[in-house]
Order: structure tokens, then sequence, then C-alpha cells
């Protein structure tokens, strides 16, 4: 049985291909069911020249293992919209006289648990109007939405000379299944101009090939001077 699914992005439509095989009998006990966790991603509002980056995960609910023998483009391509994902993180598993039929109660059991998926609450920070000697903080959420464990190697900021830094130090840290971490982002202006700038997040996650981009901006509101008699 072949098992589809689709996810539109914009107008860019998304296919799932599952790898279980057609058979000529139906098998109403065990099956995989491949799920998405979004049936469309909305990108809002997006100015010229500026990117954003969405994701989206794809679980098997079912009771059979499942593999994704390939993602790819249906229905027509638009240019403004592009997709990647890591090719060796899918996979058809080889499963020894795969009829369709249920396995045996002796099989030995495998775990097809899914790799360490990273996810962040929000691809921008945006600090607003912040005046030169005042300071304000933005969190950011770090979720593993995959089922192993997630590994987060460094998270810098880069130019490192607009104002932003990051408060704590997460390289090394790990997250389970589901779990969430929160860091905090300080913005403290040095002048009266616009700043902007990315936090680089590095991990072992499956998506993106281990990189999360997160941009940071801030407007100054301009000096704390004063006049007065």
């Amino acid at each position: 049985m072949t098992l589809r699914a689709m996810l539109a992005l914009g107008v860019l439509p998304i296919a799932l291909i599952g790898c279980q095989k057609d058979t000529q009998e139906a098998n109403l006990l065990d099956y995989p069911e491949m799920v998405l966790s979004t049936e469309q991603i909305d990108f809002g509002t997006v100015e010229h020249g500026s990117v954003e980056t969405r994701t989206f995960t794809i679980q098997n609910t079912g009771d059979l293992p499942m593999g994704v023998s390939e993602i790819a483009e249906a229905l027509g391509k638009d240019e403004n919209f592009s997709f990647s994902y890591d090719a060796g993180a899918i996979s058809c598993p080889e499963v020894e006289g795969d009829t369709g039929a249920p396995a045996d109660d002796g099989a030995e059991a495998k775990d097809f648990a899914p790799p360490p998926v990273l996810v962040v609450s929000t691809s921008e920070l945006d600090f607003g109007d912040v005046a030169v000697g005042d300071s304000s903080v933005l969190p950011l959420s770090i979720t593993n939405a995959g089922d192993e464990t997630l590994t987060l190697t460094t998270a810098t900021i880069s130019p490192n000379t607009q104002g932003f830094s990051l408060l704590g130090n997460i390289s090394g840290a790990t997250l389970e299944a589901s779990e969430t971490v929160v860091i905090y982002i300080n913005f403290e202006p040095t002048d009266a101009l616009g700043s902007a700038a990315q936090l680089i997040i590095v991990s072992d996650s499956s998506v993106n090939g281990g990189v999360e981009v997160v941009s940071l901006v801030g407007n100054s509101g301009g000096s704390t001077e004063t006049g007065g008699d």
C-alpha cells in the first residue's frame, strides 16, 4: 500500500511518498500511518529580499514501521518557495518476508524512532525601539520535536558588534524528546542607528543541516540625553 500525504507551503505543495509495498490483500490489523505536524504553512507577510524558514515533521502513528523514500514537489513549482531535507534521515527499511501481513509474534522488534528535530519559537526577534544606555531582553524557546536526544553544539551571534548578546551558555546542552529550553537574548545599543544580526544555533538536528538561524532586529530609540534648564 503506497501512502501519500500532501502539505501546502504557500503555493508550493509537497508530496511525501511512503515506502509500504502494494499488496493484493487488504490488511485490516496492522499498518503504518503517516501524519504531518501541519497541513499548511503560512509565511505571513515577507518583505522583498527577506527570507523566512518554517519546518514540519512527519510521524508514523501506525502499527508497522514506515519509511519515506522521497519528498518531492507536486502540482507545479513556485520559484519563490524552496524546501530541503536530510536525505540520510529518511529510508525504506527492508523487512525480510515483507508481504503486508502482520509480523510473527516471535519477530524481534526494531526501533524506528525519528532523529532529533530542532524547532525554535520564532524566526525573528524584534526588540523595537531601545534608547542608547538602555537594554531589552527577549526569550527564545528551543524544542526537540524528534524522538531521539538533541545536542546543542553552539549558539553564536554574528556580527557581534550590533549590541546583541546571548545570556548564558547552551553549548553541549541536551534536550530529550519534546523537551524545551528557553534562552534569553539581550539588546543594548551603543548608537542611535538601527541594528541587525543573526543568532546561529548549531546542533545535531536532522533538518537544515543542523543549523538554525534566527534574525535579531533592534531600532535604537535614540540617545538618553535630555534637554532642560
